[in-house]
């Protein structure tokens, strides 16, 4: 544990429960933050995790691996966000504790459906197809679960399509408090 000078000796962040979710969200960003969670919950000398999230976002399953560990948590998981909250980061930031999601005020968020470009043969276009359905629907559960959005088309539409904005407004139009 060294670190600059005069931070000798100094614990890393995650000793305190403080984690972080920067830059892409990937098969190895997703891992080594779920493995660090697994080891809070396993060592369990926390009562509280903190989730520094600045990311636009990434691949989604990915991501969903992250979303069950921290639904998996036996300890409580706080998200911040800062900078940037896009696409599957978003997804991250709600699976945050109710009462205990922050957002700064120069977060911009990003709300978007998803997308995907698959080419093959039919029967591979088909198999495709059914997985983007599937992920969809994966998302769209999520929204309903984590937010006080209502299954209401008008509502989904809305919060769905590609929008960037700063903090606040957003997070009041999807209900994330």
């Amino acid at each position: 544990m060294m670190g600059a000078a005069g931070e000798k000796n100094r614990p890393d962040l995650d000793e305190y429960g403080i984690l972080n979710l920067f830059g892409e969200i990937t098969g190895d960003s997703a891992g080594s933050l779920c493995r660090q969670i697994i080891q809070i919950n396993v060592e369990g000398k926390l009562n509280k995790i903190q989730l520094l999230i600045n990311s636009g976002g990434g691949d989604c399953h990915a991501g969903f691996a992250l979303l069950d560990i921290m639904d998996w948590s036996r300890i409580p998981i706080a998200t911040t966000g800062i900078g940037v909250v896009g696409s599957m980061a978003l997804l991250a930031f709600m699976a945050g504790q109710r009462g205990s999601r922050v957002l700064t005020p120069r977060t911009s968020l990003l709300s978007h459906r998803y997308f995907a470009v698959h080419g093959g043969n039919h029967s591979q276009i088909l198999a495709f197809r059914k997985q983007e359905d599937t992920v969809h629907e994966t998302i769209v559960n999520h929204y309903l679960r984590h937010t006080r959005l209502k299954p209401s088309v008008t509502r989904w539409r809305r919060c769905c399509f590609v929008t960037w904005t700063h903090g606040f407004a957003h997070a009041k139009q999807l209900n994330l408090g």
